[in-house]
């Protein structure tokens, strides 16, 4: 007896299989790239919704139990001058050369009392408007911030930290910001 052999071709099941895995590769392949596309663009924008001006959610916030700590001598060219206060509630100012910065602060008993002081800069600065200023408030980090005239303000909040700095010009804030850790 011989047997006899049909060849109809390639088995239809065997295909969709083929076919189905290519197809669920294609899509993880399209995920995974927009998901490293996705991290990497909001990794890259330093001035972005996510971080704020200066980066300053990605700071870290400050551990200082004393003034001094917070507020060294020196950073980067800007010397500082003696502070007022203690830390919960504290001024200095730092200079290079025709540079002045005005750095005023405290560490609040809790974050919304942080983020309140930021309105309250804010309430005062509501003449200014368009787009020299910056503002998000009531969430961690509350900013504002009034750039490209003089004096430069910007006030922020960070965990239980708050900041408010009065520059003497653009310059004087981004080169302060560049050296200022937190």
């Amino acid at each position: 007896m011989d047997q006899v052999r049909t060849d109809d071709g390639p088995n239809p099941f065997n295909i969709f299989i083929i076919l189905s895995v290519i197809l669920v590769a294609v899509a993880m392949l399209i995920f995974a790239g927009l998901a490293i596309a996705r991290m990497s663009g909001a990794a890259s924008s330093s001035d972005s919704r996510e971080y704020g001006p200066y980066g300053i959610s990605a700071r870290p916030i400050p551990s200082a139990l004393q003034a001094k700590e917070l507020l060294p001598e020196k950073l980067g060219s800007f010397k500082r001058g003696p502070i007022t206060g203690k830390i919960s509630d504290f001024k200095a100012t730092y200079t290079n050369g025709d540079l002045q910065i005005v750095l005023a602060g405290s560490s609040s008993v809790n974050l919304r009392a942080a983020q309140a002081s930021v309105s309250d800069v804010a309430r005062q600065g509501n003449t200014s408007t368009g787009k020299n200023v910056q503002r998000q408030l009531d969430q961690d980090p509350s900013y504002f911030i009034i750039k490209d005239q003089s004096p430069v303000r910007f006030a922020w909040s960070h965990g239980y930290w708050f900041f408010d700095i009065t520059a003497t010009s653009q310059q004087a804030l981004d080169e302060f910001m560049k050296v200022f850790p937190y």
